[in-house]
């Protein structure tokens, strides 16, 4: 059981979706607690249905793993320090969490006191710009 509280939880989602708006992004965040149960999920006007989907996955993939998604996700031409690919306890945890979480950049988790209580997750187009809007959005917790 998380020790998130709603209100911390409406708190990031706000900050997110007031970033995603400043940046001009039509997106959806997604919050969820340490064990990768939802909170809260809020799209952007305009922003994709299946948005919303994308940032629960990465969110659920930030918590249980206890860092950022990206680095949770693997490494790439840019970012060539993180993890390889999908693992095999990436794919049991995919497994018992449903096959919801989503090794992508695009979500950091949430601490209070140096513990890790939840993640934020982001979907948009543009994944670099989404772990950019979730760390921004952290800060308000």
């Amino acid at each position: 059981m998380s020790d998130l509280k709603l209100r911390d939880a409406q708190r990031v989602v706000d900050a997110a979706i007031a970033e995603g708006e400043r940046r001009g992004v039509t997106m959806a965040a997604a919050v969820v607690g340490s064990d990768g149960e939802l909170f809260m999920v809020a799209r952007r006007d305009g922003s994709r249905d299946y948005f919303a989907d994308l940032a629960y996955g990465k969110a659920i993939a930030s918590a249980i793993c206890d860092e950022p998604s990206s680095v949770a996700a693997g490494p790439t031409p840019e970012n060539p320090q993180r993890r390889p690919g999908v693992s095999g306890v990436q794919l049991r945890a995919s497994e018992l969490y449903g096959n919801r979480p989503c090794w992508a950049p695009g979500a950091v988790p949430l601490r209070q006191n140096g513990t890790c209580v939840g993640a934020i997750g982001v979907a948009s187009l543009d994944v670099e710009m989404d772990e950019e809007i979730a760390a921004v959005a952290a800060k308000a917790l």
